[in-house]
């Protein structure tokens, strides 16, 4: 591996495992392990400008590759403190705390590693196409390739910022509902009439934008890691089958499934027509 690539990576290492562990030690304090969101979402920014601050020289590449994870993480970050504050522990970390608990683990050391641990590890296999981008020579140019990257990013920073305001509003006009879950309102309009999950297709399409801009970069196939990762997660480990798991509960919900695209944005089945 190259010295700048190898230097761009313990940097970043250090950042994330600096921000991860210190929102870590704060979360033992005040005993809410949704923090960790925060720090998600700000820790790619983070990075960013940490790797642009010691490229030298600051060339328009690397200056378009760490202005956008930077862009999205005021976003994200934004969007989350709004949405999070005043609401106390998410319901995913304490219904994880209660199951740990039920197999007598001690907490502290279950979250180091299973939750902390993995977001960190998770956060710097993601930040891989910065690592690599960012270590590109000064010859490095804006070519037919990044500016196509960028199209991309446009587009999946677009999807997510829309679908999280649908959302809040679907969430906000439907606040006093108390009724039976099995029966809540469901949104299925907008960009959720599209795919069930426009929110988490607009994440992966940003961070694949961001690895088609490293990827003309010297190694940065390497950096098709981060967005490749992102998108498994995204699908199968956390967003999609997440919420799925506990939506599927609802009628209406499983309905909307027959109808409606998992992940990438298709027209409706004529059942939703």
């Amino acid at each position: 591996m190259p010295d700048p690539i190898q230097f761009n990576l313990f940097l970043a290492a250090a950042i994330v495992l600096t921000l991860v562990y210190t929102v870590y030690v704060i979360h033992l304090i005040i005993d809410d392990a949704s923090i960790i969101d925060l720090a998600w979402g700000g820790g790619f920014g983070l990075v960013a400008i940490g790797l642009l601050i010691v490229a030298d020289p600051k060339t328009n590449f690397n200056v378009l590759l760490a202005l956008l994870p930077i862009i999205w993480a005021i976003r994200y970050t934004t969007f989350i403190f709004l949405r999070n504050w005043g609401a106390g522990e998410d319901d995913r970390y304490t219904d994880l705390r209660q199951r740990v608990k039920k197999k007598k683990i001690p907490w502290p050391l279950f979250s180091f590693f299973g939750v902390y641990g993995f977001q960190a590890f998770a956060m710097l296999l993601v930040c891989v196409p910065l690592i690599v981008g960012m270590a590109a020579p000064s010859s490095q140019t804006l070519g037919w390739l990044p500016l196509v990257g960028l199209g991309v990013w446009i587009v999946g920073f677009l999807f997510e910022a829309v679908a999280d305001l649908q959302l809040e509003a679907f969430k906000k006009k439907h606040r006093d509902y108390d009724g039976p879950y099995s029966e809540k309102p469901l949104l299925t309009t907008g960009l959720w009439r599209f795919t069930r999950h426009p929110n988490y297709f607009g994440n992966a399409c940003m961070w694949w934008g961001i690895g088609l801009i490293a990827l003309s970069a010297p190694y940065g196939w390497i950096g098709l890691i981060g967005p490749a990762f992102m998108n498994f997660a995204l699908v199968y480990l956390t967003g999609k089958a997440n919420n799925e798991r506990k939506m599927s509960k609802r009628p209406a919900y499983r309905k909307y499934v027959e109808s409606t695209s998992g992940f990438f944005p298709l027209p409706p089945k004529r059942s939703l027509q």
